[in-house]
């Protein structure tokens, strides 16, 4: 008979299926938590900018360089 077979492929497209629905998500979730990071960067700039004039105007040495 020809079922087995065929039940076992279809628990195996079902089985695929569902681990790509978990990469996509994954793929997902990773991409958002880059762009919010990539914000947070952006968004905080001109603060550390900012930070390192006042502190060279004040005559404090700084421990490292941000450009």
């Amino acid at each position: 008979m020809m079922t087995a077979p065929l039940a076992e492929l279809a628990l195996t497209n079902v089985r695929l299926k569902r681990s790509l629905k978990v990469i996509s998500t994954k793929l997902i979730q990773t991409n958002v938590l880059i762009a919010a990071l990539a914000l947070m960067y952006v968004l905080l700039k001109p603060y550390t900018r900012f930070n390192n004039i006042f502190l060279n105007k004040a005559g404090i040495s700084r421990l490292f360089f941000i450009p």
